[in-house]
């Protein structure tokens, strides 16, 4: 989601509109509203959705994983390269997990 619309989609509600009414100006549906706007929304429904996904079986989680694999990896590449504190974070989590690598293969 465009952070221009993001912000648009606040200023409207700062404003008194409605979830409904916003997603009709913005051209998004309502839900995506609810998302980027309703904080609870937001994690009630990345908690519903990591439910169902505990529900699958492994082959299924696979399947899952492989058809958004390009997805995380685009998103990856892109906030690596565009965000310097997150690529600094990348980096030190691989310099932590190289430590203990070597802790524990001696």
């Amino acid at each position: 989601m465009d952070k221009k619309i993001i912000e648009e989609m606040r200023r409207l509600r700062v404003r008194g509109e409605t979830f409904e009414e916003i997603a009709q100006k913005v051209g998004v549906s309502k839900p995506t509203v609810f998302y980027h706007l309703d904080k609870s929304y937001r994690k009630k429904m990345i908690n519903k959705s990591l439910e169902t996904f505990k529900k699958k079986t492994l082959k299924e989680r696979k399947e899952i994983y492989k058809k958004r694999l390009p997805y995380i990896k685009a998103y990856f590449k892109k906030r690596y390269w565009g965000d310097e504190k997150f690529r600094e974070r990348v980096k030190k989590r691989a310099r932590e997990y190289q430590r203990k690598k070597r802790k524990n293969d001696k």
